[in-house]
């Protein structure tokens, strides 16, 4: 993921901000920011290029905010973001590890979303009738 970060950056001649504790260690040329917040996390997607994340919450809002988002997963035990693209049916967004969100189909996010409706409210009206 490193080397297709580095190669991005080249193309879109943007920086690469870290927000990883170590990623500018390891690094030369990116910056890393220190601090990063809820909000400052959420306008950091809204207003960059692109992505290049193996987190979860960074997908999502690279979905909502219809970013270029480069995704690899280290983790053999967290499949949420595989799921959320599988309910999406965002794998012909992929180009080489590369999702362009812009091209994302809204019906299916529409869908997505009514069934996560669905399913809260009923589990809502579950947990209320045990009490």
């Amino acid at each position: 993921m490193i080397a297709q970060t580095r190669k991005l950056s080249v193309q879109t001649n943007c920086t690469v901000l870290c927000i990883h504790p170590t990623c500018s260690n390891l690094h030369v040329g990116w910056k890393q920011l220190h601090t990063v917040g809820p909000y400052e996390f959420v306008s950091l997607i809204k207003n960059a290029e692109s992505i290049a994340t193996n987190s979860f919450h960074a997908i999502a809002f690279s979905i909502i905010f219809e970013k270029k988002t480069l995704y690899k997963s280290f983790s053999k035990t967290d499949n949420r973001v595989e799921s959320l693209l599988k309910s999406l049916n965002a794998s012909h967004l992929n180009k080489n590890g590369l999702y362009d969100f812009s091209a994302k189909d809204e019906r299916n996010i529409e869908n997505y979303l009514n069934e996560s409706k669905k399913f809260l409210m009923n589990a809502l009206r579950n947990n209320t009738e045990n009490v």
